[in-house]
C-alpha cells in the first residue's frame, strides 16, 4: 500500500506546481473558494490564473518514475476567457473542458494523443486547443448575471450539452456546438412560463425581491434517471417506447428542494417542478437560511447532502411519500436502472447534521452534532463559503472544501440503509437511525481561530486502479497537498478478476464460504476513525502562532494519534492475536483429527486386505464344493433304481437298433 502512494510523496515538488507558484499573480479574495484542479484517466489538470492556460501532468508517469515523471504540458486557448474562472469541469466523455466563472464560461476542446507515453499532440510542450465561448453576448450585455454553477448534462447524444444556473432564477441548456444561444431557458421562479426575452429591469426587480426572500437557487444536482411513460412523452409517443430523462434537484437559499424534470432540447416537452420537497423531522427554521451547495449520490434511495454558509451539512434521504390515496403503483428506487416514481411522491428526511471544524486549536469538542432548531448565522448572503464534491471511487463518500480547509465525510450507515432496502421486511438487516456519518479533517488551512483564511482553490479524488484512491488539495498560494483516501484503503482484500470471482468461490471450502469477509469486516469496524489529523496549510503572510496554539495542536495531534490511532491498533492487535490463538488450537484440534483419520486409515487399509484375502480364499473352496457336489450328484443319480424319462428314451431307442440289426443280418445271410 506504501508502494503504491509513494508518488503522493513527490507529487507537491512536481514541476507543474513550481511552475504555478512561481507564475501566480495576486491571491483571489479570501472569501471566495475554488476549483481550478480537475482529474481524467489519471491525468490532473490544473488552471493557471495568471497565464490564463491549463497545465497537464500525467500522474501514471510520476508513479512509474519514467523519463516524462518530472513532465507537464500546457494547454493553450486560442481565445483565452477573460475572466476569473472558478472551476473546471470535464465532459462525460473527456472530449471538452469547460472553463466556468462568475462572469461567463468557455468550452475548451481536448486535443488527441498519441505516441510512446499518450500524450498531447506526442508529447509537445505547448499545445494550442480550441476554445468555444458560451452565450458571450448575454455575459458582456447583463452585467448584473453570474453562473452559480454550470454541469455536463448526463443525457446529452453529442456530450456537448451544458446546464448553466445564472442569478437570474434561470436554467439555461446550451449547445456547445450552437453556443451563442440557449436551446432551453427554465424560470425556476416560474418553471411553466415561456418567457425569455425580458428587459433588464424586470431582472433586476424581479432579483431584488428573490434576494429579500431567499428564493433565488443557488445549486442544482442531477437525480437518478427516471422513466417518462410514452404516452407523456412527445418524442417517447413517436417512438412507442419509455424514455428516459435525468430529473434535477434545485437548491434555494432558504434551504427549499424542488424537483424539477424536464426534457433535454424540446422547449414544449414534459416540465415539471415540484416542491419545496417535505421535510421531516420538521424545523422551525427549516434548517437554515443560508443554504449554498448541494449534491445527490446515487445511491437506493438517494440521499442529498446539503451545505449552508455557517459550515453545517445536513445528509437527507430521499424517501417516497406514503399515500394509500394514489391509483398508481409507482416504482421504488431501484439501483438497476431507471424508475418512474413521480415527483409529487418525494420527501426528505433529515438522518443527520454535521458541523464541520474549523481550526485545530482553539475549538470545541463536538465535531458531529445532531438536528438542532437554532438559528443559523445570515452573514453570508448569496455566498457558498462551502462546496460539495462527489468521490468519483465512492457512492457514499463526498467531500467539502471551505475557506478552513477540506473534509471528507463518509456515510457509514448507506450500505446498511441500502441492504434494508433491498431485502425488506423479511430481512434481518436493521437499520439505525442514530448511526452518524464519519468526518475526517483532511487538509485544514487555518491551524488556529485567528488565523488568515487560506482558501481553497482546487480540490479533487483520484480513483484508480494504478494511482490508488487520493485527494489533491491546491491552497490559494499554488501549494499542493495531497493524501491518501484512508477511509477506503483501511483493509484491503485482494480477489481474482471480477470475470473469475464466481468460479473461484466455488472452489472454496465451505468453512471459507462461511467466514468469508467477516473477520475483516470486524477489523475495519475497530480500525474506523471518527476524526484524523489533517495536513496544515497556512497563510505565509498571517501572524505567527502563539505558544498556545501549538501545545492546543500538540496536544489534538497526540490525542488524536493515542485514540484513533495506537489505541484502535492496540485493540484491532489483540483481535488478531485472539484470532490468531483460536485458529491455532483448531490447527492442533483439526491435526489431532488428521493423525486419527489416518490412524483409521491404515486400520481399515489392513482389514480390507485381509478380507480380500479371506474372500479369495472362500472363493477356491466354493470351486472345490461345487466340483464335489458335482461328482456326488453324478454318483447318485446312477444308483437310483427307477429309470428316468431320458433312460426310457435311451432304451427304446436301443431296442430299435437292435432289431434292425437282426433284420439286417437275416438279410445278409440270405445273400
Amino acid at each position: 500500500m506504501a508502494d503504491k502512494l509513494q508518488w503522493l510523496v513527490n507529487l507537491p515538488e512536481h514541476p507543474l506546481f513550481k511552475e504555478l507558484s512561481r507564475s501566480r499573480g495576486k491571491r483571489a479574495e479570501a472569501s471566495i473558494s475554488r476549483n481550478v484542479v480537475v482529474e481524467r484517466d489519471g491525468e490532473i489538470f490544473v488552471w493557471s490564473p495568471s497565464r490564463s492556460h491549463v497545465l497537464t501532468a500525467n500522474l501514471k508517469n510520476l508513479k512509474f518514475e519514467n523519463e516524462r515523471a518530472t513532465k507537464f504540458q500546457t494547454l493553450l486557448c486560442t481565445t483565452a476567457p477573460v475572466f476569473n474562472v472558478s472551476s473546471l469541469q470535464f465532459s462525460i466523455t473527456g472530449k471538452y473542458l469547460a472553463l466556468i466563472g462568475e462572469r461567463g464560461i468557455t468550452v475548451l476542446e481536448v486535443p488527441q494523443r498519441w505516441g510512446r507515453f499518450a500524450e498531447y499532440e506526442g508529447g509537445s510542450d505547448t499545445v494550442n486547443c480550441r476554445t468555444i465561448l458560451v452565450d458571450e453576448r448575454f455575459f458582456s450585455t447583463h452585467h448584473k448575471a453570474m453562473v452559480l454553477q454550470a454541469s455536463w448534462h448526463p443525457e446529452s447524444p453529442v456530450d456537448g450539452h451544458l446546464v448553466v444556473l445564472t442569478s437570474d432564477n434561470r436554467l439555461r441548456i446550451y449547445n456547445i456546438l450552437k453556443p451563442d444561444t440557449p436551446e432551453q431557458i427554465i424560470n425556476l421562479a416560474d418553471p411553466l412560463s415561456t418567457e425569455e426575452n425580458y428587459n433588464r429591469s424586470t431582472m433586476s426587480s424581479a432579483s431584488a425581491f428573490a434576494i429579500a426572500f431567499g428564493e433565488t437557487s443557488v445549486a442544482f444536482d442531477f437525480a437518478p434517471p427516471v422513466t417518462i411513460p410514452a404516452q407523456k412523452s412527445l418524442l417517447a409517443s413517436r417512438s412507442g417506447q419509455d424514455e428516459t430523462i435525468h430529473p434535477v434537484f434545485v437548491l434555494r437559499e432558504n434551504a427549499d428542494v424542488y424537483y424539477l424534470t424536464f426534457q433535454l432540447g424540446k422547449k414544449g416537452g414534459l416540465l415539471d417542478m415540484a416542491g419545496p420537497l417535505t421535510m421531516h423531522p420538521a424545523a422551525f427554521d427549516n434548517y437554515g437560511l443560508d443554504a449554498c451547495a448541494l449534491v445527490c449520490l446515487h445511491s437506493m434511495p438517494p440521499v442529498v447532502a446539503m451545505a449552508t454558509a455557517n459550515g453545517r451539512v445536513y445528509n437527507c434521504i430521499v424517501l417516497e411519500s406514503n399515500d394509500d390515496d394514489s391509483a398508481d403503483d409507482e416504482d421504488r428506487w431501484s439501483d438497476k436502472g431507471a424508475t418512474t416514481t413521480t415527483s409529487s411522491e418525494l420527501t426528505l428526511y433529515v438522518h443527520e447534521c454535521i458541523e464541520l471544524q474549523r481550526s485545530v486549536a482553539g475549538r470545541s469538542d463536538d465535531g458531529v452534532s445532531s438536528v438542532s432548531g437554532e438559528n443559523d448565522s445570515t452573514e453570508c448572503v448569496n455566498s457558498c463559503p462551502v462546496k460539495l464534491y462527489k468521490d468519483p471511487g465512492s457512492l457514499s463518500q463526498y467531500h467539502c472544501s471551505h475557506l478552513s480547509g477540506v473534509h471528507t465525510v463518509t456515510l457509514s450507515w448507506l450500505s446498511k440503509l441500502q441492504k434494508y432496502v433491498n431485502e425488506g421486511t423479511a430481512g434481518n438487516t436493521v437499520f439505525d437511525i442514530e448511526d452518524e456519518a464519519v468526518v475526517s479533517y483532511m487538509v485544514c488551512t487555518t491551524p488556529a481561530v485567528d488565523s488568515a483564511p487560506l482558501p481553497v482553490n482546487g480540490l479533487c479524488t483520484i480513483s484508480d486502479p494504478l494511482l490508488g484512491h487520493a485527494l489533491i488539495c491546491i491552497t490559494a498560494d499554488m501549494e499542493c497537498a495531497a493524501r491518501s483516501n484512508l477511509k477506503d484503503s483501511v483493509v484491503i482484500v485482494q480477489k481474482p478478476c471480477l470475470c473469475l470471482y464466481s468460479q473461484y468461490m466455488r472452489k472454496l471450502s465451505p468453512m471459507r464460504h462461511l467466514y468469508t469477509g467477516s473477520f475483516f469486516a470486524h477489523i475495519q469496524r475497530i480500525l474506523e476513525r471518527q476524526s484524523s489529523a489533517p495536513l496544515l496549510r497556512a497563510d505565509k503572510s498571517s501572524a505567527p502562532l502563539s505558544q498556545k496554539d501549538f501545545l492546543e495542536i500538540l496536544t489534538e495531534a497526540q490525542q488524536n494519534l493515542r485514540e484513533e490511532y495506537i489505541q484502535k491498533q492496540t485493540r484491532a492487535r489483540e483481535e488478531i492475536v485472539k484470532r490468531v490463538s483460536i485458529l491455532e488450537d483448531q490447527r492442533v484440534k483439526q491435526l489431532q483429527d488428521l493423525g486419527s483419520l489416518r490412524e483409521k486409515g491404515n486400520h481399515m487399509r489392513e482389514t480390507t486386505e485381509a478380507l480380500a484375502e479371506r474372500l479369495y480364499e472362500v472363493s477356491t473352496k466354493e470351486e472345490e464344493l461345487q466340483q464335489r457336489i458335482d461328482r456326488v450328484r453324478e454318483l447318485v443319480q446312477t444308483y437310483i433304481p427307477v429309470l428316468s424319462d431320458a433312460e426310457k428314451e435311451m432304451k427304446d431307442e436301443l431296442e430299435s437298433y437292435k432289431i434292425q440289426m437282426v433284420f439286417l443280418q437275416d438279410t445278409l445271410n440270405k445273400v
